[in-house]
């Protein structure tokens, strides 16, 4: 299964964050994995991964925004969070798989 039928069956699923719910969840430590676009805006990816790293979550720079947003079925997307262990594992098997 590719990254991306694996996030729209997570985003079905609601184990995906988006926008400022990932911030605060990465804060909270409830997020298993954080994908964020190679052409997400600079600051934005800033304050995502300086809370990735701050607080010992997993991070991976893939796909376009519009690839993200396409496979959750929206225009655009700069970062998910993926709140299930499980998806973050198929996640980072099929990155691997590439």
């Amino acid at each position: 299964m590719s990254v991306f039928q694996t996030l729209g069956i997570a985003y079905k699923a609601r184990k995906i964050l988006l926008g400022d719910t990932l911030i605060t969840a990465i804060r909270k430590s409830k997020v298993s994995l954080v994908l964020i676009a190679k052409d997400c805006g600079e600051a934005t990816r800033k304050k995502i991964l300086d809370k990735c790293r701050s607080f010992n979550v997993k991070y991976i720079e893939y796909g376009s925004k519009i690839e993200l947003g396409h496979a959750l079925g929206k225009s655009q997307i700069s970062s998910i969070g993926i709140i299930d262990e499980g998806f973050a594992k198929l996640i980072l098997k099929a990155l691997t798989s590439l």
